[in-house]
């Protein structure tokens, strides 16, 4: 099995990390860290999916059957364990991921920011002795070094966000609402490249987004004060 030099990269120093730390695994649903060190892509949702990273076992993602496919596209050693519609065996999975990484009795840390109350309760029932321990500090600072492949895609980002606030420069004018001038954005954004808006808000929190949305109000507002 070829791996990912940059997902290799990432985990190992994850795994790194979490023994400075003192914890045995970080357990992730889905958020910027889980593609970041995965390459797996997630949405929130009635049904929950989380990645545990233990530092003796290889990884396990609990995830449901009907997203079982995703288990195909990783080029490294990952567990997969599925559960069915009944959200009342839900835990069982749980706990055979917790267990199959032997950290049922350990301390695990979490992502306050994103982990939701659903995932850690199945969590803690599927645990009851685990300790589990905010662990937001790691991977933050796990990712406060970009390497080349993020270098190179935050870079495409914020020349597809430039083009697309070029483009939608010329809306700006009198009698034209804030609102259909932020609709042409988004637009054009689509246009240049749809799964781009995806990839910015996993991997860099829509900051390129949010820097052209803040480029155009200040546009907007320079205009407004301009008028008689």
């Amino acid at each position: 099995m070829t791996i990912s030099p940059a997902i290799f990269k990432r985990q190992s120093k994850l795994i790194s990390m979490l023994e400075k730390k003192g914890l045995d695994a970080i357990a992730l649903n889905p958020g910027p860290s889980l593609p970041y060190l995965t390459g797996l892509h997630f949405h929130l949702n009635e049904r929950p999916v989380v990645v545990i990273f233990s530092t003796k076992h290889a990884p396990v993602i609990v995830l449901p059957e009907l997203e079982s496919a995703k288990l195909q596209e990783p080029e490294y050693p990952l567990e997969g364990i599925t559960y069915g519609e009944d959200p009342s065996q839900w835990h069982l999975a749980f706990e055979k991921g917790l267990k199959s990484c032997g950290v049922q009795r350990t301390r695990i840390g979490l992502e306050p920011r994103s982990m939701r109350v659903l995932e850690l309760r199945l969590l803690e029932q599927a645990a009851p002795l685990a300790e589990f321990i905010p662990a937001d500090d790691v991977t933050a600072a796990l990712r406060m070094f970009k390497d080349e492949a993020e270098i190179s895609a935050m870079q495409k980002a914020a020349k597809i966000a430039q083009q697309a606030l070029q483009a939608t420069l010329h809306m700006i004018k009198i009698g034209v609402a804030e609102k259909e001038i932020a609709a042409e954005l988004s637009m054009q954004l689509l246009r240049s490249r749809s799964a781009l808006l995806l990839e910015m808000s996993l991997r860099f929190s829509d900051l390129q987004w949010m820097h052209g949305r803040k480029c155009l109000g200040a546009h907007l507002q320079r205009c407004s004060m301009a008028m008689p």
